[in-house]
């Protein structure tokens, strides 16, 4: 995120566009193993999960997703 702002920076909005949070934790454990220091993306994770099962928990149980299939940003 920008640091005035709420907003993301474009790229990272693009690279949301294409991939799910199970892609994210795919990212932040490949940065783990790299050696980087993954937890503040671990903590974006864990938000975006609450967001997601928010928004699903009024649907029928047979309508549930998957929340690491989620794609992260609307098209």
């Amino acid at each position: 995120m920008n640091e005035n702002s709420s907003e993301f920076d474009p790229s990272v909005v693009d690279w949301m566009r294409n991939h799910t949070i199970g892609d994210l934790k795919r990212l932040a454990q490949e940065m783990e193993l790299s050696g980087i220091d993954a937890r503040e993306i671990w903590g974006f994770i864990d938000d975006l999960l609450l967001v997601a099962m928010s928004m699903t928990e009024s649907l029928p149980e047979t309508a549930k997703l998957d929340l690491e299939e989620i794609v992260l940003a609307s098209p």
